[in-house]
């Protein structure tokens, strides 16, 4: 961030020119209208330095693409380029930022959880435990490693492993609605309606505007319905 102020000495040289100049021009007829050219050619220059610099800055992409050009060893500036590039859709050169990261700092737990959840996304399951449980490692009460390493043990069918990742990140965070809303479902699908209704409840409490929580709800109460009227 220091480099955003890289301009700052040039102004101090620029002031400095005009000061001398200044002291040579006292004694002269046209002081004045040198002055005025001087100081119209040194805000020209200051606003060519400030525009160069001020391109490096209009996306956090450029940012931090900047960042990683300017400083050496910038594990925080390599992961925040890797989220930058992940939300391009640029996985192969995220995942290369936040390797970076992570051989520059090894207990660094956000590139971690990152690829953790990127792997995820892509299906690579074995990459994604291993860099979640890592996570898990460095920091063990975190509520968003918990959460994702609880929705890969949905995909593999540990159902109550899962819950108790899920539980463990509300311990953390006891406003995540998220993971109230999964044990909701996960309830639901084990045809435990109370359970279910009683998570997706507080899910809702805690985000009333959490609409895949209300989805949740409607889509028990009717299949708990259908399954009373069978019984009937």
């Amino acid at each position: 961030m220091a480099d955003r102020f890289a301009y700052v000495p040039v102004i101090g040289l620029f002031i400095l020119i005009a000061w001398g100049i200044s002291d040579i021009l006292s004694k002269q007829r046209y002081r004045r209208i040198m002055l005025g050219i001087l100081t119209a050619g040194v805000l020209s220059a200051l606003m060519i330095c400030t525009w160069l610099q001020s391109a490096y800055w209009k996306s956090s992409l450029d940012l931090f693409e900047r960042a990683v050009q300017v400083t050496a060893n910038n594990w925080l500036a390599h992961n925040n380029l890797g989220t930058a590039k992940f939300n391009k859709g640029r996985l192969d050169e995220a995942i290369g930022h936040y390797k970076t990261a992570l051989s520059i700092k090894p207990d660094y737990i956000t590139p971690h959880y990152n690829l953790g959840n990127l792997f995820l996304n892509q299906g690579k399951i074995k990459q994604a435990a291993f860099h979640l449980q890592e996570a898990l490692k460095i920091k063990p009460e975190h509520a968003y490693a918990h959460y994702s390493y609880g929705n890969l043990l949905v995909k593999q069918g540990r159902l109550e492993e899962a819950v108790s990742h899920f539980l463990e990140a509300i311990k953390s965070d006891p406003e995540y609605a998220e993971a109230y809303n999964q044990i909701g479902v996960i309830r639901g699908w084990q045809k435990n309606y109370k359970g279910a209704r009683m998570f997706l409840l507080k899910a809702i409490q805690i985000k009333p505007d959490y609409f895949m929580a209300r989805k949740n709800l409607e889509d028990l109460s009717r299949f708990s319905q259908k399954e009373h009227q069978a019984e009937k």
